[in-house]
């Protein structure tokens, strides 16, 4: 606050009596209440700046991590897919090698029978024929995984990632109730993932929140998410592009949103499908 603004404070009476006390004070003294009033305004501005540029580094900070929380989640989307490639690789080498090992084993086995049983011969070569055409089978399939690398990223393990990376980033706690034998589509897996994103991110940012609750369960053959913080909640929701771009996806899956929120009592969402 200005000196201006506290002498405003003042009234008539208080000023006079301030000043006609002043003008019968030693001057050394009113030289000295003068640098002592002026210091502790300056001490007192110094102390509202710190405390708005603490608001403010904290502001930003809440606003990169969230960008953190996305970096984060894509780090070990890449790391998940390469080690699932490697892994792949590993059983196209040990599948193939296995294979032809087998292969050489039967045409080895013909080439000394040919001259003296044509029929067990021609066996062993259509035995090793079978191999080479279960080898190359084996080899599409795993191909064509690489070829489509979502399906490489397993939804349970993605899930468990972000609420690890939520809480490293964030110091938020999450505890989660998921049923991992949940067979899903990968619409459905797309939808929860995006749901879980934008509500930890919202909550966290905007929240203000500390505390999660996610739940995936399976009742009578219908799949329900939720997730709950502690966060101040509002009386009013207001739908941003996440949440209407998440409420039109649900839709197409024919499925149901629910935004329940109250002020000071948190925020949460449920899904069903």
């Amino acid at each position: 606050m200005s000196g201006v603004s506290i002498l405003s404070k003042l009234d008539y009476d208080n000023v006079s009596a301030i000043s006609s006390t002043l003008l019968n004070l030693p001057i050394f003294i009113v030289v000295y209440i003068i640098f002592f009033l002026i210091n502790h305004l300056l001490k007192q501005t110094e102390l509202i700046e710190a405390a708005l540029k603490e608001v403010t580094v904290k502001k930003l900070e809440k606003d990169s991590m969230y960008n953190d929380l996305k970096e984060a989640y894509e780090r070990v989307e890449s790391i998940t897919a390469l080690k699932e490639r490697n892994r792949i690789a590993r059983e196209i080498h040990d599948t193939v090698g296995h294979t032809l090992t087998t292969v050489l084993v039967e045409m080895e086995a013909a080439k000394r029978l040919i001259k003296k049983d044509i029929d067990l011969a021609e066996s062993k070569l259509n035995l090793a024929q079978g191999q080479v055409r279960k080898g190359l089978n084996d080899i599409r399939g795993s191909v064509r995984v690489l070829e489509n690398g979502q399906d490489i990223l397993d939804f349970y393990s993605d899930i468990k990632s972000i609420i690890a990376e939520t809480e490293k980033h964030s110091g938020a706690i999450i505890k989660a109730q998921i049923d991992y034998n949940i067979a899903l589509t990968k619409a459905q897996e797309k939808v929860i993932i995006s749901a879980l994103l934008e509500g930890l991110s919202n909550g966290i940012r905007h929240g203000k929140s500390s505390a999660f609750l996610v739940k995936l369960y399976l009742d009578n053959e219908k799949v329900y998410f939720s997730l709950e913080d502690n966060g101040r909640g509002a009386d009013i929701v207001t739908y941003g592009f996440g949440l209407r771009a998440m409420r039109e996806r649900i839709l197409e899956l024919n499925g149901s949103l629910d935004i329940s929120s109250k002020l000071g009592e948190g925020f949460s969402i449920y899904i069903s499908f």
